[in-house]
């Protein structure tokens, strides 16, 4: 599966990186949600069959932020939020977003695979819908 990460820690993401690899998936990491929608954006169709995303990023986009962005473009597209976030944060995020799946760092490569399986199920019934190439410019400050 081609799977987009969004991860600002380096050492989780080149883990998370490296692990898809051996797992025989094709992952593109992003440190940050603005360099991952710039990057998706730039497609006339979405490249990722599942998005991997942190919660805390490091720029004035959230994950929470980036998640909502996809929801409005890519509804159906899986997500797995892989975040160190308290037990009752991640709870929140699955009763604004059922369909999302969480991951409580740290977790297990078992764990991983588990819901990489869920995602690929979900990933067949996604539609890819283009997106208006000015989108950005929306999130561009002046």
């Amino acid at each position: 599966m081609n799977i987009g990460i969004v991860e600002d820690n380096p050492s989780i993401g080149g883990l998370l990186h490296t692990a898809l690899g051996l797992l025989g998936h094709q992952p593109s990491l992003y440190h940050n949600g603005w360099s991952f929608l710039e990057s998706l954006f730039s497609e006339e169709h979405c490249p990722f069959e599942v998005v991997l995303i942190d919660l805390i990023l490091p720029t004035e986009m959230s994950g929470t932020q980036v998640i909502s962005t996809l929801r409005i473009h890519y509804p159906s597209l899986p997500i797995i939020v892989v975040s160190a976030v308290d037990a009752l944060e991640l709870s929140n995020i699955q009763k604004r977003y059922p369909e999302i799946m969480t991951l409580q760092k740290p977790f297990s490569l078992h764990d991983l695979r588990t819901y990489l399986t869920q995602a690929a199920v979900l990933s067949r019934e996604h539609c890819e819908h283009p997106v208006p190439k000015n989108f950005l410019m929306a999130f561009q400050t002046e």
